[in-house]
């Protein structure tokens, strides 16, 4: 604070303040809650983040630096030991800058660095602002300077008006870096464009932008006037008369050089991105421009350049550049080149053309990028901004292409080329020069996934059908049973009426014959009985053939050959000698067919044994690919096969037989001499069985 300021505080505040007689007093106090009273912005600024959240009372006399009572909710204030931000929202002050004031408030730990929450504001006079102290950009950054009166020098890159505050934006080139200087008062009517490029010193508050974690990102300067802003070197009245340079000539070494300074080149456009950058070509390289400039321009156009040399990633940049236009040309024919030469950095900005395999097309925000391949090297061709949605979509992954744009270079970290990618003007840029093959990747997947489907849904309906099958399979078999069990009661009712019924019937006739007979005639009531006892010895030979049917269900437990052994066991007991032989490969038969070929041979055997009075009986099962044969045959005393009425004499039950091989599809053969014994033969195809089954 100069003599001036000292004085007029002096004047003041022995005048008319006596609260404020004793600064000693002030520095004393302590609040009923037990913080003391801070009185310079030093101490605030020295608590912690945590500490200043406490709240403090704070009673601090300083000059204001700077205020906007319209779009800040903050001013500062300076006094002997430093300056501090003050935060005023919801509170309307009246506060020039120069204002000498006293504020009463608390602390506040901030967003960045600790404040003062001003709760009441008395101006107390006006002086004038601390003496400037002149600062780095290397030192602005490291954040120490927070809310401090600060002087440095640069050059003027850009001059923009943010007319929504208003307030005039100064981009500034300093030492290391960008300096965004934020003018309060200055003339709207005012083209202040003649100030880029010119060498300027500025003064202005120290204010830190910084995230939520309160960490600092970047620094801006607080200017209240232009007056703050002092031109220590104009810049050229008309830029576009500095000497001309050609673009490789950028950046390289030249004694003469002027640091920093803008640059004057000449080219033809080949690609524009209004609002954003050019590229351009002359003789000799060709060159990324940045420019924020309105206007359109065409491939072909002719366009005067100044802008400050910038190093990009690989080829030197404009930066904050300005352009007119000059002419019009043939536009720049592009340069063949491969994805090698184009990956070696040697036509970085250049626009050129190149053939590959398109691999996928993508849309990323407002892009439409095809994926190419070539040379084994996979690159981006991307269209910014597309007219239409979907511009490149007529290009289907698989087709080969010729691709024009301007080619731009990424560099590792050791700064060599490790990729490019190619800026698409418009799909007219592109070529179609082979379609895709029509099974490409994805129609292969999806035919693939739709055979995959078909087999499954396949293997789904077999076993549904399979399911469905055997379900009605074992409706069919126990409907089958079920028709068997009445078929057999209907048989064996019919049997018991014709033999054992109407036998028992005789029976008791003859009984009966023979109690009117047995006192008068007893040799007459002897024949009737001779004739009952007859009757009842063939009584008990059909009761116990009918129990062996009943006992048929042997062949639930047991094949057919197993079954024939342990039924003709049981009829024979040892006398006569029986045996049977299987031959062929033996399988098990629909049990309806079983039971009947069971029952013909304990007829055939029965027979045997009851009539034919055989020493020895041989069974035999031969099993053949399509049909089946049983043979029974024993060597007993034989009959006159050509005589039909000799089986209804001798009960032999032949048609009982025949009848059952019939109900299986069965030929039923009898062959026998009188005493050379009987051979009774069934014979089953089984072909028509196997088809029936399928």
């Amino acid at each position: 604070m100069n003599l001036c300021t000292r004085l007029c505080l002096a004047i003041v505040f022995a005048g008319g303040c006596l609260r404020f007689a004793s600064d000693a007093a002030a520095e004393s106090a302590v609040e009923p809650g037990g913080l003391p009273v801070l009185t310079t912005t030093a101490q605030v600024h020295a608590l912690s983040a945590k500490e200043a959240q406490r709240a403090y009372p704070v009673r601090v006399r300083g000059v204001i630096t700077f205020y906007d009572e319209k779009h800040f909710d903050t001013g500062f204030i300076h006094d002997d030991t430093g300056s501090i931000s003050v935060l005023t929202t919801g509170k309307k002050f009246r506060l020039t800058i120069g204002d000498v004031v006293e504020v009463r408030g608390v602390s506040d730990a901030g967003s960045f660095a600790p404040m003062i929450k001003v709760l009441e504001a008395d101006v107390i006079g006006h002086g004038e602002v601390p003496a400037v102290r002149k600062v780095s950009y290397e030192e602005l950054i490291t954040g120490q300077d927070d809310s401090q009166w600060v002087e440095l020098s640069g050059i003027v890159r850009s001059v923009t008006e943010d007319k929504k505050a208003p307030r005039l934006i100064i981009d500034i080139a300093t030492g290391g870096g960008r300096l965004m200087t934020r003018v309060r008062d200055y003339d709207p009517t005012v083209n202040y464009e003649h100030l880029v490029d010119s060498a300027v010193r500025v003064r202005g508050v120290c204010s830190q932008l910084f995230n939520q974690k309160r960490q600092m990102f970047n620094v801006r300067l607080l200017v209240p006037g232009l007056e703050d802003l002092i031109v220590e070197e104009p810049a050229p009245v008309d830029p576009f008369t500095a000497p001309l340079h050609s673009i490789v000539s950028l950046l390289q070494f030249a004694p003469t050089g002027i640091y920093g300074r803008r640059v004057r080149v000449q080219g033809i456009v080949t690609f524009q991105q209004p609002g954003r950058a050019i590229f351009i070509r002359d003789d000799t390289e060709s060159l990324f421009v940045q420019t924020r400039q309105a206007g359109t321009l065409e491939p072909g156009d002719r366009v005067d350049v100044i802008g400050f040399p910038s190093a990009g990633e690989w080829n030197p940049i404009l930066q904050d550049a300005t352009f007119r236009k000059i002419g019009h040309t043939a536009p720049v024919a592009p340069l063949v080149i491969s994805a090698g030469q184009a990956l070696s950095g040697a036509y970085e900005d250049a626009l050129v053309q190149i053939e590959g395999t398109i691999v996928d097309r993508v849309r990323h925000l407002n892009e439409e990028i095809l994926v190419l391949t070539s040379g084994g090297r996979i690159f981006d061709a991307v269209l910014d901004n597309p007219t239409r949605p979907d511009a490149l979509a007529d290009f289907l992954p698989g087709s080969k292409v010729r691709a024009n744009g301007v080619c731009v270079v990424e560099v590792g970290e050791e700064r060599s080329p490790r990729a490019f990618r190619m800026l698409i003007r418009s799909p007219q840029d592109i070529a179609l020069l082979q379609r895709p093959p029509w099974w490409t990747l994805p129609r292969l997947l999806w035919s693939l996934g739709g055979v995959s489907l078909a087999t499954l849904a396949g293997w789904i309906w077999v076993a549904a059908l399979g399911r469905r099958v055997r379900r009605q399979t074992e409706v069919i078999r126990q409907k089958i049973q079920r028709e068997g069990a009445l078929e057999e009661r209907a048989r064996l009712a019919r049997e018991f009426h014709d033999t054992l019924e109407q036998q028992f019937t005789g029976i008791r006739l003859q009984l009966e014959a023979v109690k009117s007979k047995f006192g008068e005639a007893p040799a007459e009531a002897e024949e009737y009985l001779d004739v009952a006892r007859s009757l009842m010895r063939h009584s008990h030979d059909e009761a116990r053939r009918t129990v062996w049917d009943l006992r048929a269900d042997v062949l639930e437990q047991h094949d057919l050959s197993t079954a024939l052994e342990k039924t003709v066991a049981g009829a024979t007991n040892g006398t006569p000698r029986a045996r049977v032989a299987v031959s062929g490969q033996p399988r098990r038969l629909p049990g309806w067919m079983e039971n009947h070929l069971l029952r013909i041979g304990q007829e055939a055997v029965t027979n045997a044994i009851k009539h034919a009075r055989a020493s020895e009986v041989h069974i035999e099962l031969d099993y053949r690919p399509d049909v089946l044969q049983l043979r029974v045959r024993d060597d007993g005393c034989g009959f006159d096969a050509n005589d039909t009425s000799a089986s209804d004499r001798g009960h032999f039950g032949l048609l009982g037989m025949k009848e059952r091989a019939e109900k299986i599809r069965g030929r039923l053969q009898v062959l026998s001499t009188l005493a050379a014994g009987t051979m009774i033969e069934v014979t089953v195809p089984l072909d028509t069985l196997d088809a029936e089954l399928c």
